[in-house]
């Protein structure tokens, strides 16, 4: 799953959408078939940005928060810095205003520079 999530982070910035897209599902249903890990927030997510870019606003908040929800149960501090920022500028930035985005980005540019990512 580590391999998908990094192929994830560098498709999205320069292969086409649904490459991103098919590869957020296929971490999504690794997930649903082996167990929730860490890297399961990633892919929710991915999945809930790309849901964001569609206009999808409603479900791209409900993925949002489940990806958050996950990350907080797994305990996992070493993936705050990749997924907060990802979805506090994309997801709930269009769903929240902006002021109450920024403390969570901090937090996560603090628990970045703790972890070495």
């Amino acid at each position: 799953m580590l391999v998908i999530m990094d192929l994830l982070e560098t498709t999205s910035m320069c292969c086409p959408r649904d490459m991103g897209l098919l590869l957020a599902l296929r971490i999504i249903q690794l997930s649903i078939s082996h167990g929730v890990c860490v890297n399961t927030a990633f892919g929710f997510a991915c999945f809930s940005a790309m849901l964001s870019n569609d206009d999808d606003l409603h479900n791209a908040y409900k993925y949002g928060n489940f990806a958050l929800d996950i990350m907080r149960r797994m305990h996992a501090r070493e993936k705050y810095c990749r997924i907060y920022p990802f979805l506090f500028s994309s997801v709930f930035l269009r769903s929240n205003r902006m002021h109450s985005c920024l403390d969570t980005v901090l937090k996560a540019h603090h628990e970045g520079l703790k972890a070495g990512d």
